[in-house]
């Protein structure tokens, strides 16, 4: 018995060598659709990669990377990045990173050690906003629609059925992306997430110097926490086709352009009838301008609802738009209370479309006392709303603003300012 079982076992293996010497394997490996090459520039050594990554694949943080071209990651791949890497991104191009639906990525930095992406030409310091096109990650959560000019780029994104909620993409934390939103076919943004679950992790991500649109949330049921969009022209942190999501400390620091067509925080949902319809709640923001008042702090508007609490607008044009009827705001779509706006220009609620003064009323505990602030740090204390009763998920915290004082600023070492 035991000799008749050694020969089975003999014979497996054979088989196993067989198939393994110059055949076929049994479990065939898929040949890379990616290519990964060894160059130099301007005499740093680089390992440029392109195409589409069919297997598990990690960026080491001893090498210096180049993407060139939309370096996608096919799904049921895994990408990893360990904290430290430095990725450069060409600029000749339509160049970016694309996770493909079902795709994950491991992209974990530290406060000591962020993950950067950056343009190829800040080794020369000529980079600018808008040099690449961006990251963007796609999920399977439900939005109410799709660009189609958008998916012959990216690929499909999100489901227009019910989806899959808490849909999981990966982690995506101490990240800075430099110098992207390149517009490509009328679209453009430097963080993209389409219709993600809320199993994803999305915290302490930084844009930097964008164009077009900073942060750009498509849909999906992803919560986040510690972003910042700064120095940046076009739109710092926008969503739309029915984000139903939670946000919490965050910033966005916008540059002034010389006309009114930046704006620091904007909402949308593309349309009442469209389900689900944009509803995320929203805390902690500093919405900054660099006081121009050239530059727009919140605008509301395409049937978005929203709740928006314990933040400052400071330094805008327009503290906050509103272009949602009386009766959706009466019916409390939207609810913007216990906020502060100050040293904005004097329109800080209406114009001849808005319904923001809707909120000036005692009520919502909104007031216009000014804070001081050091750069992007500083909060006030004064009557913040506890969030409780909102949502399990936020932080409750007791003050307004998204950064607590020098002692508790989550944006050192990993932020560029």
């Amino acid at each position: 018995m035991i000799m008749k079982k050694y020969l089975q076992i003999l014979a497996i293996i054979s088989v196993i060598g067989f198939w393994s010497c110059g055949q076929e394997l049994l479990i065939p490996i898929p040949e890379p659709t990616f290519l990964v090459e060894e160059i130099n520039v301007n005499d740093i050594p680089m390992r440029k990669i392109s195409g589409l990554i069919n297997k598990e694949f990690t960026l080491v943080e001893d090498s210096v990377y180049l993407l060139d071209g939309l370096v996608t990651v096919a799904e049921n791949n895994v990408l990893t990045i360990e904290p430290g890497t430095l990725i450069y991104v060409s600029v000749d191009n339509v160049s970016g990173l694309v996770l493909e639906r079902k795709a994950k990525i491991d992209c974990e930095g530290t406060q000591d050690k962020p993950i950067v992406f950056t343009s190829l030409n800040k080794i020369n310091d000529q980079a600018k906003p808008g040099d690449w096109y961006g990251v963007h990650i796609n999920g399977q959560a439900a939005l109410n629609s799709r660009t189609s000019i958008l998916v012959n780029y990216i690929g499909k994104y999100g489901r227009t059925d019910e989806g899959v909620p808490e849909d999981d993409s990966g982690v995506f934390s101490f990240v800075r992306i430099e110098f992207a939103g390149k517009e490509v076919a009328g679209v453009s943004g430097a963080f993209n997430l389409n219709g993600l679950g809320s199993a994803s992790q999305i915290d302490h991500v930084q844009v930097y110097q964008s164009s077009g649109n900073g942060i750009r949330i498509r849909g999906g049921t992803v919560s986040m926490k510690y972003l910042i969009a700064n120095k940046s022209v076009g739109t710092g942190i926008r969503w739309d086709n029915g984000w139903t999501g939670n946000g919490q400390f965050w910033i966005s620091e916008m540059l002034s352009t010389d006309s009114l067509s930046t704006t620091c925080l904007r909402g949308g949902s593309n349309s009442v009838n469209e389900l689900p319809v944009s509803s995320p709640n929203l805390s902690n923001l500093s919405i900054i301008s660099d006081g121009a008042f050239t530059t727009r702090g919140i605008r509301l508007r395409d049937f978005t609802q929203a709740g928006i609490f314990n933040s400052i607008i400071y330094n805008t044009n327009r503290g906050l738009r509103v272009d949602t009827p009386i009766e959706s705001l009466s019916a409390n779509e939207i609810v913007f209370q216990n906020n502060s706006l100050f040293l904005n220009e004097t329109t800080y609620f209406d114009n001849s479309t808005s319904n923001a003064s809707f909120f000036a009323e005692q009520e919502f505990n909104n007031i216009e006392e000014a804070i001081s602030l050091d750069g992007l740090v500083g909060s006030s204390n004064t009557n913040p709303l506890s969030l409780s009763g909102i949502d399990p998920w936020f932080d409750e915290v007791f003050y307004r603003g998204a950064i607590n004082g020098i002692e508790n600023d989550w944006t050192l070492n990993w932020v560029k300012k």
